[in-house]
């Protein structure tokens, strides 16, 4: 048996104190003593006691060790299999994480869902999946695969496209673009393959329903048409991407993205001959529009700048409450300190590419004169259908909304115009042209498109 220094000490002094006892009388031997049973244990006892507890000790500390070592695997283990059972079943999965409120997780799983279904439907030459994808960004074997318009294929899609937008948002206007850019590819994505889908027109009828009767009638305007709503925010996640060349238009399969230039074109040269194609032009023109406005949001969300063009919060001198619709709010807050001439190219012309003979104003900023013609429509024309009056709320909704965003625009152009150098002139020379889209004539009277908005929505509401 090993012992510690200080017990080697002790056996050694007590042999040394047995040799004493037999030596001679003069001799200053200490005496031998033996402990009264009230007294301490010798120091043997106690090194032995002090062994005993060690040797409790340590298997005290092996068996936590065998117990964490034994958790740690099991919960490996269970690591591992909820990860093969995820993978498994990745579309249970993203319901579970959605449920939780743990939107980046659920759009993980939302996307190997997708991904898996789209790579298990071939087209009939067996050349491509159903997630080929052309150059403009059509799907035609998705179109063309009637077999992926089902409920849960569908449902993932919502998801994935609700949280996206959710997420690149959030993200934008915290300054993270590099976490916006990553949900808006996948915003744009999924919007995209939505708006692929066979049988459309089917699918939106059936949504469109269910969300008009689910919610109070003053918001059905809002939720008329989720096809709209893709559209719109296919081009905010395009705009987010910097990706604004093309744009989704149609739910004819393997047609359903275009040009932004073919639709200026388009919407600035159009003449209906009948009631049936002036209504389908008016929804054409909303959806664009729309989409130009979700440009507009990213535009304005990046210049940091006011995004709520409807609430009376800002104060006048004379103690009026007026909105950020202000050239006097507009110049206090924004002038000549928050552009550089690069913002807005879709209208305007960036500094590099302006000269003494171009007006600085895009080919596009230009064909939206027809913006006031459209809406005078929109205000004449109720279709001839079932929600005939809804049907025209809807476009008024949309049309007042985008035309105070090209407002807002520009006076926020006119409000820098000290800074756009040659962008200047034809600024101030354009200035009123954006300001008149917000009107439209209601009888004898020229009003605002939200105010004939609201005075035909509350004839609906008394329906």
């Amino acid at each position: 048996m090993e012992y510690s220094e200080e017990h080697k000490d002790v056996v050694q002094h007590s042999e040394s104190a047995k040799k004493g006892v037999k030596g001679d009388a003069d001799s200053q031997v200490m005496p031998k003593i033996v402990p009264a049973p009230s007294e301490k244990p010798s120091d043997n006892n106690q090194s032995s006691q002090l062994q005993a507890e060690a040797a409790d000790t340590s298997f005290a500390d092996d068996l936590l060790t065998a117990l964490f070592k034994t958790l740690f695997v099991a919960l490996s283990l269970i690591a591992m299999l909820s990860c093969i059972i995820a993978l498994a079943v990745p579309l249970k999965t993203m319901r579970l994480f959605n449920s939780w409120g743990m939107s980046e997780r659920a759009v993980d799983f939302g996307e190997r869902y997708i991904s898996r279904e789209l790579n298990s439907h071939k087209s009939a030459d067996g050349k491509h999946t159903a997630a080929y994808t052309e150059k403009d960004g059509d799907m035609p074997v998705l179109g063309a695969t009637a077999a992926l318009t089902n409920d849960d294929f569908i449902e993932a899609l919502y998801v994935c496209i609700t949280l996206s937008d959710r997420m690149m948002t959030a993200a934008l206007k915290s300054g993270d673009e590099s976490r916006a850019k990553y949900y808006a590819e996948r915003l744009e994505r999924y919007s995209r393959t939505y708006l692929s889908l066979n049988s459309l027109s089917g699918v939106s009828l059936k949504t469109d329903t269910k969300n008009i009767y689910s919610v109070p009638a003053a918001v059905r305007p809002v939720v008329y048409s989720y096809e709209h709503d893709l559209r719109v925010l296919n081009y905010k996640a395009r705009a987010v991407l910097g990706r604004t060349d093309n744009l989704p238009y149609n739910n004819r399969p393997g047609e359903v993205m275009t040009t932004v230039t073919e639709r200026a074109e388009t919407m600035f040269g159009a003449k209906p001959l009948t009631d049936e194609a002036r209504v389908a032009l008016i929804d054409n023109f909303v959806d664009y529009v729309g989409q130009l406005g979700a440009y507009l949001d990213v535009e304005f969300i990046r210049l940091g700048v006011e995004t709520d063009l409807s609430k009376a919060k800002y104060k006048l001198d004379n103690g009026a409450s007026v909105t950020v619709l202000n050239e006097i709010v507009i110049n206090k807050l924004y002038g000549n300190r928050i552009l550089d001439g690069d913002e807005f190219t879709l209208f305007i012309m960036p500094l590099k590419d302006v000269t003494e003979t171009n007006n600085g104003f895009t080919s596009l900023f230009h064909r939206l004169s027809v913006f006031t013609q459209y809406a005078q429509w929109a205000v004449d024309t109720v279709p001839v259908e079932e929600n005939g009056k809804l049907h025209q709320l809807y476009w008024l909704n949309v049309l007042s909304n985008v035309s105070k965003k090209l407002w807002y625009m520009e006076m926020l152009l006119h409000a820098n115009m000290q800074v756009l150098g040659l962008n200047h002139d034809a600024i101030q020379k354009a200035y009123p042209t954006c300001e008149r889209y917000i009107h439209v004539k209601s009888g004898t009277l020229t009003r605002q498109i939200s105010e004939v908005y609201a005075d035909k929505l509350k004839q609906y509401l008394a329906k």
